[in-house]
């Protein structure tokens, strides 16, 4: 049940502001209201909803700030999963593979949010190579928040599907070759590029909002 709702909203099935209310949402997965507020517990700590006495959970509206802070994180977590996949964990990568080769078919499609979406998943492949749970474990949450953040704001994460594909092409090779600096060296000029298309196309949004006030909708 947990893994649903995080996929449902990291894919924006529910809107910026929306309540999540226990009662609906509990009939219409057929249980008790005490697991729905048990998953709604760990999904706060995941950062994909906002929990406040007497207004219960809500979808917040992402700022600005919010997805600089979420690559900030994810920068120095990546690289040092990256690194250890490079210095230990090649012989671990098919999994990352397949998902390279998913970039690339849908990049191939020019289908932007699926190449988009299919990096971040790939991100998450090489993360697991490394065996390192718990900051997997830290790395995955802020792949999942990225997920919501682009498909609450609309925007477009792929900063170019070709260069995408480049850059984890150049990662993975990297990666296969045992070259903990080059991965490195490559994952930062790739967070750096990313972070530079995110922050152009937030310009236009208020940077300064803090957390919507929720709106009155509920699960549906």
């Amino acid at each position: 049940m947990v893994e649903a709702l995080r996929e449902s909203l990291a894919s924006g099935a529910f809107r910026p502001g929306q309540r999540i209310a226990e009662k609906p949402l509990a009939t219409r997965l057929g249980v008790s209201r005490g697991p729905i507020r048990d998953a709604l517990n760990i999904l706060a700590e995941d950062g994909l909803i906002e929990l406040e006495p007497h207004r219960g959970a809500y979808v917040p509206l992402p700022t600005q700030r919010d997805v600089f802070d979420t690559y900030t994180a994810r920068g120095p977590l990546g690289a040092l999963l990256f690194r250890r996949v490079a210095t230990n964990g090649s012989s671990r990568l098919a999994p990352a593979k397949d998902a390279l080769d998913d970039i690339v078919r849908h990049a191939r499609m020019r289908d932007i949010p699926g190449t988009g979406d299919a990096d971040i998943r790939w991100q998450d492949a090489v993360a697991t190579a490394a065996d390192m749970p718990r900051i997997e474990k830290m790395f995955f949450r802020l792949s999942l928040q990225l997920r919501m953040f682009v498909s609450l704001l609309g925007l477009e994460y792929a900063y170019s599907v070709d260069e995408i594909v480049a850059d984890n092409t150049a990662i993975f090779h990297a990666l296969e070759a045992q070259d903990p600096d080059e991965v490195t060296r490559l994952w930062r000029r790739k967070i750096d590029n990313a972070v530079t298309y995110m922050v152009e196309q937030l310009g236009h949004l208020d940077v300064n909002a803090s957390r919507r006030t929720p709106e009155s909708s509920h699960w549906k």
